[in-house]
């Protein structure tokens, strides 16, 4: 199974659900996490309630590939620390949004022994220097791509980096 966490925006939602019809049409079973927020604007958002929200649709967890995206890679991290994870694909790291206790969850990618990271150089929520200082240290693929958004419809990207092109 592929589980999708998309960015926080609702802006998100287009980009997340384009992603999620190719992996679709390649044969693969995709859960695609709609955030509680999306639907009650009103509601805080939780990382450990969205996180239980997601473990309720992971029905068997040695098959689980993630493909995160800005927020839903903060989120991806935080389950690491529990979570057994085929593949990892992480999009947009926002490591200029994040406090340091929240950057801190990124230390449980060191349970991997590989994840791939698609990333825009000069994205606004965390250029290539960022993202390559937090992940300092660790073993981690590097797709860069010369960009000044945060858009991450890379759809052929994130199919070869879950190994399905």
């Amino acid at each position: 199974m592929i589980l999708i966490l998309p960015g926080f925006s609702i802006k998100n939602k287009e980009e997340a659900e384009s992603i999620a019809s190719a992996l679709r049409e390649k044969g693969e079973q995709v859960h695609l996490h709609m955030w509680r927020h999306w639907d009650s604007p009103d509601t805080k958002f939780d990382p450990e309630v969205e996180i239980d929200l997601i473990k309720q649709h992971i029905r068997n967890p040695s098959e689980l590939n993630i493909v995160g995206k800005s927020i839903g890679t903060y989120i991806a991290s935080l389950m690491l620390k529990d979570t057994t994870v085929n593949r990892l694909v992480l999009l947009g790291i926002p490591a200029k949004d994040l406090n340091p206790e929240e950057l801190a969850a990124y230390t449980n990618l060191s349970n991997l022994e590989h994840f791939v990271v698609i990333h825009n150089d000069k994205d606004p929520h965390g250029d290539i220097q960022a993202v390559e200082d937090l992940l300092s240290g660790l073993e981690y693929e590097l797709i860069l791509k010369e960009a000044g958004h945060h858009s991450y419809n890379y759809v052929e990207d994130i199919i070869e980096a879950l190994g399905l092109s």
